[in-house]
C-alpha cells in the first residue's frame, strides 16, 4: 500500500470517528448545561428569598405547581408573602442537591436550614427540612412542579 492510501484511510478513520464522537460530546455539554441551569435556578430561588424579592422566587415555580398538603402556585406565593411580613430578615442554607435528570424532567433531594426574626442578632427561629422536588425545563426554564418536604429533627 502506497503512503498516500495509508494517509488518506487515516483521514476517512479520523473523520469517522470525529462524526461518531461529536454528537456525544455536545450531548454530554448540553446535559452538563441543563444540570448547570438547574442548579442556577435554585441558587437564584434561595438567594430571592434572602434578597426580599417574591417576584424572583416565584418565577421559578411553575403555575401548574402542586405541593405538600396540596398546596398550589398561589399558596406558594401568599405563603412567601406572609414570612417575609413575619420575618424582616430571611436566611436558608442549602446541603448539598442530589441531582437525577431525565430530559427535560429532574429530582432534586436536598437538606435546607431556614431561619427568620428581626434581622438584629440571633434568628428567632431555625428549622431543618428535607425537600424532595421535581422540576420541568421549558420556554422559561427550569421551573419546580412539585415538591414535598419534612422537618429533620
Amino acid at each position: 500500500m502506497s503512503r498516500q492510501g495509508s494517509l488518506s484511510r487515516r483521514r476517512w478513520l479520523a473523520a469517522g470517528l470525529s462524526a461518531c464522537v461529536l454528537p456525544l460530546a455536545l450531548a454530554a455539554c448540553s446535559q452538563d448545561d441543563a444540570d448547570a441551569r438547574l442548579r442556577l435556578r435554585i441558587e437564584d430561588m434561595r438567594d430571592a428569598i434572602g434578597d426580599r424579592k417574591p417576584r424572583a422566587f416565584m418565577a421559578g415555580v411553575a403555575p401548574d405547581f402542586i405541593g405538600t398538603d396540596g398546596l398550589d402556585h398561589d399558596g406558594v406565593q401568599q405563603l412567601l408573602r406572609l414570612h417575609m411580613l413575619r420575618n424582616a430578615k430571611i436566611g436558608i442554607t442549602l446541603g448539598p442537591l442530589s441531582v437525577e435528570r431525565e430530559g427535560a424532567q429532574a429530582r432534586v433531594v436536598f437538606k435546607a436550614m431556614l431561619s427568620g426574626g428581626d434581622g438584629a442578632g440571633w434568628p428567632d427561629a431555625i428549622r431543618g427540612w428535607t425537600v424532595h422536588s421535581g422540576w420541568r425545563d421549558g420556554d422559561a426554564g427550569w421551573q419546580l412542579l412539585q415538591a414535598s418536604w419534612k422537618p429533620v429533627y
